[in-house]
């Protein structure tokens, strides 16, 4: 088809508009241009408008409303939203350029199927109208009729923002003006939404169809509320005016469609236009009956519980306003099958919002006939009940409390109208009360604890009881006719006697709930009711009052019904739906009742003054039982139902059979029953007629006051009595609850002399009335019952009751009682407490001797695992606690003191209570403490109350405390009585400050020297001849009590300063916690409130730092514990992180430090002088504490000269032992000149002494070159300046030492032993090795050839000498520490030689290396080996060692290690051979082995280290010795694997027996720290150092070893062990997170730096380690040594992992993968790159990237290549090998060497390199002309790397000797492979 051809052609510049614009022209000209629905189109518009919006408009405006007619959702909601934005921030004249064409634009939005554009239009609209204010007046009724809709919209946040723009736009006042302007617009777009609904464009979408529906039905629903909002807020001239409108609606068939379509929105709105129009036009509906009745009437069985409220609404609105409507409708056709269907479903669970319609509609249905009506009401009433059996009624109390109140009101209005004398009825009055109310009745109570029985039932039962009673009650005012009288008592009669029976029945039966039922029911029907347990709903309703009483109460009308149920059923329905609260939120609520009012019917009236009686006297009961929940007025007079003489029958039947049954069934319900009943129908006449019951006839009397006494004793005492012996009833507190509400009430009833009576009678048999007697006096308000309380008698049966009450008290347990001793705990309490006027209930002599009694019962002294303790705390804590609280003059009883301070000291016993009682004891005594406290004043003296407490808290740190638990718990009690004295006392008493001076502990100034041997060791402090004497080593798991007191008071000044953080603290406080209705069976002390602020808010931080500043001394003491502490946990090896001594450690330096930082600087300076004094004074531990005080100063940065702060250096003169001790110490933290000073006078005081009596002033010279040596090991701290003066006192020193060696030899050790008698020698000795020492180490350049000889040549003599004393270095201190000095000068020297020297070597004498290693040397430690392993192996039979003797270990492992391997092998240690063991080694080698080996297995960490240091050393030199056979040819070689050092393997198997031992029960892949000190630590680290060193010799070996290596390993089953092992020690995560752990855990600096423990082998220098320490060593040893084993056995650990299940193949693959592998691969290629230029002929490329390496072998015209990629998981991934080029190799041969490559790598313990190497080999022997053998058809054999030279004499043929042995051994032939002659 050809294009049609168009004259007219649009071209550019042609103005004149189209078609379609000329349309639009029309369209406006006919005024729905604007305002028009546009349906859901896309907006369309004409070029001429795009001109004018772009020539009118401002441009951002433009554009933002372009946006908005796209069809894309986002760009519309976007555009909505800047328009908002464009309409706070533009001038007023650029936004009123846009309200033009804004209506257009909103009206299509408000119809967008998105819910967001629809808010976000309605929002922009609000910022429009809040801007352009009287400017949109114009636009406004283009603008209305979408508005109104709008605000109805279906979306709540939309609607919401339309309302509020609409109210932002219009004031209150202003918005029904504004709709009445725009009316005609605003109901011509309703119109048209409602009736120009346009069908979806075939050609959309199916979802977009969809979409379009789902919008129109929610525009109807929106259109139709918007009409009722419509409706509500036009006036009423404007409502005529808009009849015609409305009539042109309701005439439209459309319209009446609504109410059946299948959208519950639709119909909802329909509903409530219909209610609108009946409420606002009624003629208008009168108008249309025709339709209105049959759309609203005949759709009563709505089931939407969204429509149904709104539906009732529209019915009463309608049959209102119609007065014929019963004529224009068919009910029993229409009406009455939806109202059954309606009825009998229970409101289709909405009977809560649409019951409540049913008595207005019920009184207005013309029921004339009374046939009629009789039948009605009977198929009403009937479906009803019917209803209360469907699903949602049972399940939702709230819906079936509806139904029953329906029902109810129903039933009394139809009663009552019956009794009027204008319609009275028998038939009706009958029917309703006997097959409707009392069968209803009947199944209540009979279905027990129903929603029935809970219901409103019984309440309006009686309601209408009441109201028929007064009908025949010849004393009431009745206006009925004698006719209905009688007729109301005999229903009256008939109903109470079938209620009679219905209760007896019940009760014989004798169901729990029913027999609860029976007892509400008559509770009901009281003239005395109690509560009755019922649903309660808070709801209002109309109110109701007594036809005599009611002439002033506003008359009850149907319209007012009708409008008031309309009202609450349109909040009910708003509650549903947020879219109706919009569309009735502002109608004029007067103007509705004018209207309605003035369309009222007159046949209303009459049935309205009916129904009115009933429904007061039902308010008027429900109000007298529960007025404020039910919300209704009780202020007139209450309709009562009186008691006839059928009711009192029948509740005295219900008392004697329930009473009767309770007995002979011991039933609980039956005493319910009885309990209630009476309660409920108390007279004295009951009781009289209860005790006449019980007698036999011919003793029945008449009644009197006596009777009542008779009653409790006689006939309810021994029922009392008899159920406590009940075993079931004596736990039941139920059971005595009920009798005693009935002996209350009695005892409501009597005399005071009858109730002393009744008491005494109880004290004469208390057994089972203990009970009784306290509630009976507990409710006392009689004062002869107080005097006799006061009295003897009740005293001395209290006394007895407590004494009792102690012996049995085992069983007492605080919350639950047994056999009685609730009752007597119930005695006790009552007795304690306080009167009305806070007076003692009891004598104060029987208070006293029973505070006594109880007293005597308190434990002395708790024992671990003793219940018992614990119950008697516990009784004994909440009878003083009750005593405290409830009697306010408790301090007058004497014995109160004693009793609270035994409580007190409770708290501070070791804690074996649980914490519950522990916490009720620190309650108690807190609680007696402020009571005492306060009123007894602030003295603090010996005697006084608070005295006496601080001093038991003394005795218990002085005496008790032993661990750091135990002083933590005193020092939280010390913290807590202060709470209590500055709670009492404030800050500006004096009390608080006596009691922190009294309880400031000082440090014990122990001689025990014990502290001392580490650090003499370590010549840390001097030699002291006292130090001979010895003492017993302090165990780090025991706190000495020279310590506790200091850390006690650390930890109680450390709680003082916790008040300045928070001045008012949150503690424990009781003053809420009592009570003063004593609780029978609950402990006092049990669930009460315990928070309260115990220090004053005013409390300051100058409070605390007078507390803290009473004693400045005390923080020396402080610093002396920590120093202490430390003193006692150096060296000892490894120690355990959880000892004592090292949590003690910790709090002391953590607490020191934040007492410190909180002291002002005044004080820290008195703090430093005491520092220094006490230290000059005594020395010793006193100047390790004065370290600690200074090392803190200088981390507070709290400076100053300390010379000159202490008095200058004079204070330090003489030179005195404490004064050197200090000067050690202090000459860190002084100025350099002072330090040189000192110095210079130590050297010229020891050169003053005259040469020829050196001897005799040996002591004052080792003390002044103790000084020298402290000035000299300063050098390096201040090495910036004047290091010549250091150079110069070294030199001076060494010279004057030098001189004393030549010419007074005899003074130094050399060659010498040692006796208790020359301790002076051996400590001047010690510091001349401690100057020479520190000569090597920090003046090594400094020594010219003379000097060294001389450090030489003595360190050598000195080791010597240690060496000759070698037998006492296990027990002689001073043998001990000798040799540490010498073995610490040894290794200076070594360090220097093999360190500094080398760096440095023309600085030093020329040949002075030589001579240390070839003289010197060797002559040190051929002496000092064999005394460390005499020593080692000693020390390895003994477990426990002193601490001296730990630290000697220490310094000769340090030494030691240092021997060189040539010295090692040359040892001159005694040979040790074990018989029967086959080795290659020599002698020497193997001696050396057997020395070294069993110590790996030593208890002592230390020596561990040392072994494991020296088998390092000669592992080098063990393979060499290895290669020599032993005996066996080749062949078996090849078969049989070997072992590799069997005295390594000896040591592995051990340990792992004793880690088998331990730990056999781990799981694989659970991590298990090993800590120090338990059985499994040394052969943990036995093991690893074991393998560690046996790797590292397989990997020296040779490749022909290694094979028969790895098949011992693989046979002997080795390598399941290690590793098994392996994952067992190392960490889960070895990547360690921070650097600092790692180096304060001793790790090396690589491992901290890499943060891992794979890549770097942990740190083997001996040294001191923590327990930490050590755990962290043994992870990263275990991570090493795994790491090993896939470096050198990785075929065998994938054959191993291979074997393992799925689980674990798992585990290790995962862990290897992540942590390991890449760390392998690296290390691996880094190895290929540095070796690649050391083969001929190929060269190697690595990728580290993508884990490959690439050999390009090149010989002549030959060029091959090779690609390994190593796999991720490696080495349990396949190794890829690929073949690159290849020229001048056949595809056989080349397929046989990569073949053979590929075979090497995966089953043989090689690297890549090695893998390379042997495939090169291959190839050229192959170019080389050599053949391969014909077995494995490789030149080079890939175990022993050997050639084919067994050749076979027929064929000619060469194969590898084991190629060979296999052959034979596998054929069981010695048959040539190839020509299968015999070889």
């Amino acid at each position: 088809m050809g294009r049609k051809q168009n004259p007219s052609q649009r071209t550019k510049g042609n103005l004149k508009p189209s078609s379609s614009a000329k349309a639009a022209e029309l369209l406006e000209a006919s005024g729905n241009a604007g305002g028009g629905f546009l349906g859901f189109g896309l907006l369309g518009s004409s070029a001429q408008e795009s001109e004018e919006m772009d020539s009118s408009i401002d441009s951002d405006f433009a554009m933002v409303m372009k946006r908005m007619t796209k069809k894309d959702t986002i760009t519309k909601l976007k555009a909505a939203q800047e328009f908002s934005k464009l309409c706070k921030e533009k001038e007023l004249d650029a936004v009123g350029s846009a309200l033009p064409y804004w209506p257009k634009i909103f009206s299509k939005l408000t119809a967008d199927c998105d819910s967001r554009v629809r808010e976000a239009s309605n929002e922009a609209l609000e910022q429009l109208v809040i801007r352009v204010r009287r400017s949109l007046a114009p636009h406004l009724k283009l603008l209305m009729g979408p508005w109104m809709v709008a605000q109805c919209d279906v979306y709540a946040p939309a609607a919401s923002a339309a309302r509020s723009a609409f109210s932002s736009a219009f004031s209150a006042d202003k918005k029904a003006e504004a709709v009445g302007f725009c009316k005609n617009e605003v109901l011509s777009h309703i119109e048209d939404v409602l009736m120009r609904q346009s069908q979806p464009d075939p050609k959309m979408q199916a979802e977009e169809q969809d979409e379009i529906a789902s919008r129109q039905v929610q525009m109807l629903g929106s259109a139709l509320e918007s009409l009722s909002l419509f409706c509500g807020l036009l006036q009423g001239k404007q409502l005529e005016l808009m009849h015609d409108g409305f009539s042109r609606i309701l005439k439209n068939s459309k319209f009446w469609k609504f109410g059946k379509h299948p959208s519950c929105m639709v119909r909802s709105g329909f509903f409530r236009a219909v209610a609108s129009f009946a409420e606002f036009c009624p003629k208008l509906v009168v108008q249309f009956g025709d339709h209105v009745l049959p759309a609203v009437l005949y759709v009563l069985d709505e089931s939407d519980p969204t429509v149904a409220p709104v539906l009732w609404m529209a019915v009463l609105h309608v049959i209102t306003v119609i007065p014929d409507w019963w004529s224009k409708t068919n009910p029993k056709k229409g009406m009455y099958p939806k109202l059954w269907a309606f009825l009998k479903s229970g409101g289709y669970g909405s009977a809560a919002l649409t019951y409540p319609n049913l008595l207005p509609f019920l009184s207005l249905l013309p029921l004339e006939n009374s046939a009629d009506r009789l039948l009605f009401f009977d198929r009403f009433f009937s479906e009803m009940k019917v209803g209360l059996t469907a699903q949602p009624v049972r399940q939702s109390a709230a819906e079936l409390n509806a139904v029953v109140k329906a029902f109810m009101e129903c039933v009394q209005f139809c009663v009552k109208q019956a009794f009027s004398p204008s319609s009275f009825d028998r038939k009706v009055i009958e029917c309703l009360m006997m097959e409707q109310v009392v069968p209803l009745v009947n199944a209540a109570i009979g279905e027990g604890g129903s929603g029935l029985s809970r219901s409103h039932l019984f309440k309006d039962v009686a309601v209408l009881l009441a109201y028929i009673q007064r009908v025949f009650d010849p004393n009431g005012q009745n206006d009925c006719k004698t006719d209905a009288s009688a007729l109301a008592e005999s229903v009256f009669d008939e109903v109470m006697e079938d209620f009679s029976r219905t209760v007896l029945r019940n009760i014989e039966e004798g169901n729990a709930l029913s027999l609860s039922c029976v007892a509400d029911f008559l509770r009901t029907l009281s003239p005395q009711p109690g509560e009755v347990k019922e649903f309660k709903r808070v709801k209002k309703t109309v109110k109701f009052c007594d036809a005599e009483h009611g002439s002033g109460e506003e008359e009850y009308t149907c319209e007012d019904t009708a409008s008031h149920v309309r009202e609450a059923s349109e909040k009910s329905c708003d509650q549903l739906d947020q879219k109706t609260a919009a569309s009735v939120s502002d109608v004029d609520k007067s103007n509705t009742k004018d209207v309605l009012k003035h369309e009222t019917i007159d046949t209303a009236a009459v049935k309205e003054r009916d129904i009115e009686d009933f429904v007061n006297a039902k308010s008027e009961i429900s109000g007298r039982e529960n007025s404020c929940e039910s919300g209704l007025d009780v202020s007139q007079k209450q309709l009562v139902l009186k008691p006839t003489e059928k009711l009192l029958n029948l509740v005295n039947a219900v008392c004697i059979r329930s009473i009767e049954l309770a007995k002979e069934r011991k039933e609980t319900g039956y005493l319910a029953l009885f309990s209630k009943t009476f309660k409920a129908f108390t007279s004295t006449e009951l009781v009289h007629f209860l005790i006449n019951n019980s007698l036999r006839p011919e003793d029945r009397i008449s009644f009197s006051d006596h009777h009542l006494t008779s009653f409790i004793t006689d006939f309810l005492m021994p029922w009392m009595i008899e159920i406590q012996s009940t075993e079931e009833c004596r736990h039941s507190t139920d059971t005595m609850d009920y009798l005693l509400e009935v002996v209350t009430v009695v005892w409501n009833m009597m005399d005071g002399k009858s109730k002393v009576g009744i008491l005494s009678r109880l004290i004469e048999n208390p057994v089972g009335c203990g009970r009784l007697l306290q509630h009976l006096v507990s409710s006392n308000c009689d004062k002869s019952v107080d005097q006799w309380l006061l009295g003897a008698e009740f005293g001395e049966f209290v006394v007895s009751v407590g004494r009792d009450l102690c012996q049995k008290s085992s069983d007492y347990d605080g919350r639950e009682a047994v056999s009685g001793q609730n009752e007597k705990w119930s005695l006790m309490c009552f007795a304690l407490s306080a009167g009305k006027n806070g007076e003692p209930k009891v004598g104060e002599e029987y208070l006293s001797l029973l505070l006594g009694i109880i007293h005597s019962f308190l434990p002395s002294q708790l024992k671990a695992d003793d219940k018992s303790v614990d119950q008697c705390v516990s009784f004994v804590c909440d009878i003083t606690f009750h005593f405290l609280t409830n009697l306010s003059d408790c301090l007058s009883v004497p014995s109160y003191e004693g009793l609270l301070l035994s409580i007190f000291q409770l708290s501070l016993q070791p804690p074996f209570l649980s914490e519950e009682v522990l916490e009720k004891v620190h309650s108690t005594w807190k609680h007696g403490f402020t009571i005492v406290l306060g009123r007894t004043g602030s003295g603090f003296t010996g005697e006084s109350f608070i005295g006496k407490a601080t001093l038991c808290l003394e005795e218990s740190v002085y005496s008790k405390a032993e661990t750091g638990l135990r002083l933590t718990q005193l020092a939280n009690v010390a913290f807590e009585v202060l709470e209590v004295i500055l709670k009492v006392h404030g800050e500006n008493e004096r009390m608080p400050e006596s009691f922190v001076k009294r309880l400031c502990c000082r440090f014990s100034d122990s001689q025990m020297t014990f502290w001392k041997g580490a650090l003499i060791a370590d010549r840390e402090v001097r030699f002291d001849p006292q130090d001979l004497l010895g003492s017993a080593p302090a165990s780090p798991d025991v706190v000495p009590k020279c310590v506790t007191p200091v850390a006690f008071t650390s930890m109680f000044l450390v709680k003082i300063l916790s008040l300045r953080e928070s001045p008012v603290r949150e503690k424990i406080s009781l003053e809420n916690r009592g009570n003063n209705e004593t609780q029978i069976s609950d402990s006092p002390l049990e669930g009460k409130n315990c928070d309260s602020d115990v220090i004053p808010a005013d409390v300051k931080v100058q409070t605390v730092e007078r507390l803290l500043s009473v004693d400045a001394g005390i923080f020396v003491d402080i610093a002396l514990g920590l120093a202490f502490c430390r003193a006692v946990l150096r060296n000892q090896g490894v120690v355990k992180q959880s000892s004592e001594l090292v949590v003690l450690e910790s709090m002391f330096e953590k607490n020191l430090t934040g007492l410190t930082s909180g002291l002002p600087s005044d004080v820290l300076g008195i703090v430093v002088v005491d520092a220094f004094d006490r230290s000059l004074e005594k020395g010793g531990i006193w100047s390790r504490g004065l370290l600690v005080v200074l090392q803190r100063m200088h981390e507070m940065q709290f400076g100053g000269n300390r010379v000159d702060s202490v008095g200058g250096l004079d204070r330090f003169l003489p030179v005195t032992a404490s004064a050197v001790d200090t000067l050690r110490v202090a000459m860190p933290f002084f100025e350099v000149d002072h330090v040189l000073q000192m110095a210079d006078f130590s050297l010229a005081q020891m050169i003053s002494f005259p040469s020829d009596d050196v001897t005799e002033f040996l002591e004052p010279i080792t003390l002044a070159l103790t000084v020298i040596n402290t000035a000299l090991s300063l050098h390096d701290h201040h090495c910036s300046v004047k290091s010549d003066a250091f150079s110069h006192l070294l030199s001076a020193t060494l010279l004057q030492v030098n001189d004393w060696r030549e010419h007074r030899r005899s003074i130094f050790l050399f060659d010498s032993h040692f006796s208790v008698e020359n301790w002076k020698l051996v400590a001047f000795n010690l510091e001349v090795m401690r100057l020479f020492t520190l000569a090597v180490t920090k003046f090594p350049t400094s020594l010219d050839s003379s000097y060294w000889d001389t450090v030489l040549c003595s360190a050598v003599s000195w080791i010597q000498s240690a060496a000759e004393g070698q037998t006492s270095l296990t027990c002689d201190m001073m043998a001990m520490t000798f040799t540490c000095g010498a073995c610490d000068l040894l290794q200076a020297i070594d360090v220097c030689m093999q360190f500094v020297l080398p760096e440095q070597l023309s600085s030093f004498p020329p040949d002075i290396l030589s001579e240390w290693k070839d003289v010197f040397s060797g002559a040190a430690y051929d002496v000092l080996l064999p005394v460390f392993m005499d020593v080692a192996e000693k020390a390895s039979t003994t477990r426990v060692i002193t601490q001296e003797f730990a630290t000697m270990l220490y310094h000769l492992s340090s030494a030691v290690v240092h021997c060189s391997s040539e010295i090692l092998l040359q040892h001159k240690l005694k040979l040790r051979l074990v018989a029967d063991v086959d080795t290659n080694l020599p002698d020497n080698l193997q001696t050396l082995l057997n020395y070294c080996c069993p110590l790996l297995l030593s208890c002592h960490y230390h020596l561990q280290l040392a072994a494991y240091r020296l088998l390092l050393k000669i592992i080098p030199d063990l393979p060499k010795y290895s290669e020599k056979s032993s005996g066996v040819d080749g062949n078996d070689e090849a078969e049989h694997g070997q072992c590799p050092l069997q005295s390594l393997m000896s040591v592995i198997e051990a340990a792992n027996l004793g880690i088998k031992t331990s730990l056999d029960d781990a799981t694989f892949g659970e991590t298990v720290v090993v800590e120090p000190f338990t059985p499994v630590f040394t052969p943990v680290m036995a093991y690893m150092f074991s393998w560690n060193v046996l790797l590292r010799f397989f990997k020296m070996s040779s490749s022909e070893r290694r094979v028969q290596y790895a098949q011992w390993i693989s046979e002997r089953g080795v390598m399941d062990q290690l590793l098994q092992n392996a994952f067992r020690f190392m960490p889960r995560n070895p990547v360690v997170a921070l650097k600092d752990t790692l180096v304060a855990n001793g790790a090396s600096k690589k491992l901290a730096d890499s943060r891992n423990m794979f890549a770097d082998d942990p740190s083997s220098e001996v040294r001191p380690t923590s327990g930490g320490q050590a755990a962290v060593h043994v992870q990263h040893l275990a991570c090493t040594v795994y790491r090993r084993t896939l470096e050198t056995l990785p075929a065998i650990v994938r054959q191993w992992w291979t074997e393992q299940d799925k689980r674990v193949a798992g585990i290790v693959e995962k862990f290897t993968a992540r942590h390991v592998s890449p760390l392998l691969c690296a290390r691996e290629l880094q190895t290929i790159q540095e070796t690649s230029g050391c083969f001929a002929n190929m060269t190697i490329k690595v990728r580290p990237l993508t884990r490959e390496v690439i050999a390009n072998y090149v010989l002549e015209e030959c060029n091959m290549e090779l690609i390994i990629t190593l796999p991720a998981n490696m080495p349990f991934g396949t190794v890829s090998v690929e073949s690159g080029n290849r020229v001048g190799v056949t595809k056989p041969q080349w397929r046989s060497w990569v073949l053979h490559l590929f075979v090497f790598l995966s089953f043989q313990n090689g690297s890549i390199l090695d893998a390379l190497s042997l495939w090169k080999r291959n190839v050229d022997k192959q170019f080389e002309g050599l053949e391969d053998c014909m077995i494995c058809f490789s030149v080079i054999h890939g175990s022993n790397n050997k050639l084919p030279k067994c050749q076979c004499k027929t064929c000619k043929k060469r194969f590898h000797s084991s190629c060979l042995f296999k052959w034979f051994k596998s054929s069981a032939n010695s048959a040539c492979p190839l020509c299968r002659n015999l070889f």
